[in-house]
């Protein structure tokens, strides 16, 4: 086998399954080497196969450490909901039945 499908097999493993490690308290020395191997610009998945722990739990740590900023996805409102008042089809008596202050 391959030195590089031997690394994937790894990663699957930590993805699919639970490693003993994964359910045991993170050591000082284990988040100030987390925390150096982040600042130097180790990946993720390197380090989820470096401390054999899932890359969600290298990532929640980093998180915990304010060390990681994890990605806010910005939810767009549906057009259907889009209220355009006086317009819309919802306009009735100067109110919006979606809720939307309109103004005539």
């Amino acid at each position: 086998m391959h030195k590089s499908q031997a690394i994937k097999d790894k990663v699957l493993a930590l993805r699919e399954g639970i490693s003993e490690k994964q359910s045991s308290a993170w050591t000082k020395d284990e988040k100030k080497q987390l925390a150096e191997m982040f600042y130097n610009g180790v990946g993720i998945t390197e380090m989820a196969i470096f401390f054999e722990r899932s890359e969600p739990a290298i990532i929640n740590m980093l998180d915990d450490m304010k060390m990681y900023v994890k990605r806010q996805r910005h939810r767009v409102a549906s057009v259907s909901s889009a209220c355009k008042c006086p317009e819309c089809e919802y306009f009735s008596g100067g109110k919006c039945s979606l809720g939307h202050p309109c103004e005539k």
